[in-house]
């Protein structure tokens, strides 16, 4: 029995200690906690202590706190029993976020390989109320992360005020970096040049694709937001998707209806089945930047995100599934 324990717990060992070096040699990022802050105000001495917050938190604070309407729709907010309710959720759930500094520090580190020039950027996380659009959002150099839209999929709240359980079901921890990636690519790949509908599944496209290089760690179904079940169902189903495209001539069609059926959320897409998931033109999109990407070994991430002309990413693509 040592015989048969000993090679393993070596393994055992020396793969621990390759995560040890791993995490050492990743910076974490610093994460500034406003719901934590915020809640620790005295709201009978709200002026005063909003105004020392304002230096720290001016994205959440900006407005004039010498205006009495200002101070009061904060006070309504801090005395809100919903409110109240989801921040002691968040603080039950999320008493630290050691993990999501490590991970956000990867992603920070491999932003700024692939955008050398662009400033450093800092993160936020607050209570959003339940903008279950609008999970992380990055503006201005600033990542704000709600953490209310990561509280599980039977979080009661979520059913309350009406988000379906196929979007529900994201609303978990490890979506968090996800949704992040996520954020910052939208914020560098411009809008398509043009209306069709090739135009927007390779916008789309580049969204999921900088998420991939922001973050590698991230599965690939995840990057889509997609079950495991329902991304095996688009590698095998991928020939077959890109051939109805070309048969029926919607490449280059700017048919709204078209977008909405291959880009808009849904529980599904009816025209393969209901097994087949909805946004499949994310997933083409994807996989046209990743054949351009391989026969293009001269552009860097970086130029490839700002090529505006999506008619020759995909004559250069090469994409043949």
């Amino acid at each position: 029995m040592k015989h048969i324990l000993w090679p393993s717990l070596l393994i055992l060992a020396l793969f621990l200690n390759a995560c040890s070096q791993k995490n050492k040699n990743t910076e974490p990022a610093e994460i500034f906690r406003y719901e934590q802050d915020l809640f620790q105000v005295n709201t009978e001495n709200l002026k005063p202590e909003l105004l020392e917050l304002q230096k720290t938190y001016p994205v959440f604070l900006g407005g004039d706190l010498n205006d009495t309407l200002n101070l009061i729709q904060i006070y309504d907010y801090l005395t809100d029993p919903s409110i109240i309710g989801l921040y002691n959720d968040c603080r039950e759930k999320y008493p630290t976020l050691e993990y999501q500094e490590y991970e956000l520090g990867k992603l920070k580190n491999n932003y700024h390989s692939i955008f050398p020039e662009e400033e450093d950027f800092q993160i936020f996380t607050y209570i959003s109320g339940l903008d279950f659009e609008n999970p992380a959002v990055f503006i201005n150099n600033m990542l704000l992360v709600a953490l209310d839209m990561y509280l599980g999929p039977g979080y009661e709240e979520y059913d309350r005020i009406g988000v379906p359980r196929y979007v529900s079901r994201r609303f978990v921890e490890e979506n968090i970096i996800r949704d992040a990636a996520e954020a910052v690519a939208r914020s560098k790949v411009m809008p398509p040049s043009n209306n069709t509908l090739v135009a927007e599944f390779i916008a789309e496209g580049k969204v999921l694709f900088l998420m991939h290089h922001l973050h590698p760690e991230t599965p690939e179904h995840l990057i889509l937001n997609y079950t495991e079940e329902q991304y095996r169902w688009c590698e095998k189903h991928e020939k077959e998707l890109w051939t109805f495209m070309l048969k029926n001539d919607f490449l280059f069609s700017s048919d709204t209806r078209l977008k909405r059926d291959y880009l808009l959320e849904a529980p599904s897409t009816p025209e393969f089945g209901e097994e087949a998931p909805a946004r499949l033109g994310q997933f083409l999109g994807w996989q046209i930047l990743k054949s351009y990407y391989k026969k293009n070994s001269g552009s860097s991430i970086a130029q490839i995100i700002e090529t505006q002309d999506a008619e020759s990413i995909l004559n250069n693509a090469g994409y043949r599934p």
